[in-house]
């Protein structure tokens, strides 16, 4: 899909020296300089506040697209919910053919940090594309909320969701969910949830760079990363999970790739980069997905690492990365109406 962009320098990143042989160069250029999160110095809870600071910052520095309308919703145990919907779309329930699909997203930050409002613009451009409902989820984050609280906020949600369709005019068999990061390996967990507990049929799931296990039996699991490393992943891994994390006492609903079975999952879209941490391991899940017969998109990004829309959002490849999620969302939430007209 991408051009492989051979770049052979030293990439200085925080006090450590990385040689990233594939590196794309304007994300070199963009994290040259720059500093790993602090998690020894300043904790979960400091880089926490700090994180925080730079997302209210780039969020005011952006308008928000005039076309669409966004509304704050409370599911009934307390779960805060962000949605994003055309403006000029009436929502009467008596209009069947208005139905329209929607997608329960849920934000990264490896369990511990980030919110609901991240990822807007995104968000946005699924709506405007597909005219679908996206709905954002403020799950409770570890370490003062560990597994399985932040399951419990996403099946709230996503069962929140179904049961108001018709009040929003969204069409309850073509709820997607999706997620970027921590928040795709919690759209995958609650995939299989909802598919195991029989409680919503999810129609698609859109899994961008997730963190599907916490074994780190993998080559990219061990490998040098910039944007999200090993250390780093450690820490929100124990936040979440505690001192079981990487023992076989971990349930399959907290990591994905615990899974016994992906028989019934559905239709599924993955995108990573090659230099990712989590590369190995969404490629392994996506040779499940088609073992179990499940219709899979799989792609690898050469020359990106983890969550380049985050930290370099203007690079030409990250506009490209986007663009491809945005039409994978799109490919997957229209196969769903084919797939439900021939039911």
């Amino acid at each position: 899909m991408f051009t492989r962009c051979r770049l052979a320098k030293v990439v200085t990143w925080g006090t450590w020296v990385v040689l990233v042989n594939f590196l794309d160069p304007e994300l070199g250029a963009a994290l040259a300089g720059t500093a790993p999160r602090d998690f020894a110095g300043l904790g979960i809870i400091g880089v926490r506040a700090s994180g925080a600071t730079r997302r209210a910052a780039a969020r005011a520095a952006r308008l928000p697209d005039q076309r669409l309308a966004i509304t704050e919703r409370t599911t009934p145990c307390g779960v805060k919910l962000r949605c994003y919907e055309l403006a000029d779309v009436a929502l009467a329930a008596d209009r069947p053919a208005a139905a329209r699909p929607a997608v329960v997203w849920f934000h990264g930050g490896g369990y511990m940090l980030g919110g609901y409002e991240d990822n807007a613009e995104l968000l946005e451009g699924f709506v405007v594309d597909t005219g679908c409902v996206a709905i954002s989820v403020e799950y409770r984050l570890a370490p003062e909320h560990p597994y399985p609280a932040a399951l419990d906020d996403a099946h709230e949600a996503l069962c929140f969701v179904h049961d108001t369709a018709a009040e929003h005019a969204i069409d309850p068999a073509r709820i997607a969910v999706a997620g970027g990061s921590a928040g795709g390996g919690l759209a995958a967990c609650l995939a299989l949830l909802a598919r195991d507990k029989d409680t919503v049929p999810v129609a698609f799931q859109l899994l961008i760079y997730p963190l599907l296990d916490d074994r780190a039996t993998s080559t990219s699991a061990n490998m040098d990363t910039v944007a999200w490393t090993k250390p780093e992943n450690a820490v929100g891994l124990a936040a979440y999970l505690g001192r079981d994390a990487g023992t076989d006492s971990i349930a399959q609903y907290a990591m994905a790739a615990r899974a016994e079975s992906l028989d019934g999952s559905p239709r599924t879209a993955l995108f990573v980069g090659e230099l990712d941490l989590f590369r190995d391991d969404v490629i392994a899940y996506a040779s499940r997905l088609y073992a179990a017969g499940v219709s899979t998109d799989l792609r690898v990004v050469a020359g990106m690492p983890h969550a380049a829309d985050g930290f370099a959002p203007d690079a030409a490849i990250t506009k490209r990365f986007v663009g491809e999620i945005r039409s994978a969302f799109a490919a997957g939430i229209n196969a769903s109406a084919t797939e439900r007209a021939r039911q």
